[in-house]
């Protein structure tokens, strides 16, 4: 678990444990916590493109793979913004 995960694990007044999740959906894309420490993070979010036969047949990871996550659409959301960065890679598209 990165630290920063482990840095925003808390147990609330009820007992319950909080921890923020990753969300990977490899048609639409990620969202990801980001950031240095609990004092200074936010959400991150991109989305995922098509892998040519290209990149399949001469990258072994993207071997089998249809769909990679594009950096080039990184975007940062704050750390209230969490629905935000959902939408933002389509997760309430029907």
């Amino acid at each position: 678990m990165p630290e920063l995960y482990k840095d925003l694990l808390f147990e609330d007044e009820d007992g319950f444990i909080w921890s923020p999740s990753t969300i990977n959906i490899p048609e639409k894309g990620m969202v990801f916590a980001d950031g240095t420490d609990k004092d200074n993070w936010g959400w991150s979010a991109m989305l995922s493109i098509e892998t040519t036969e290209e990149e399949r047949a001469t990258n072994p990871v993207l071997k089998n793979q249809m769909r990679k996550m594009d950096k080039t659409t990184l975007k940062s959301f704050k750390e209230r913004d969490f629905m935000d960065a959902l939408e933002y890679i389509g997760m309430f598209e029907k």
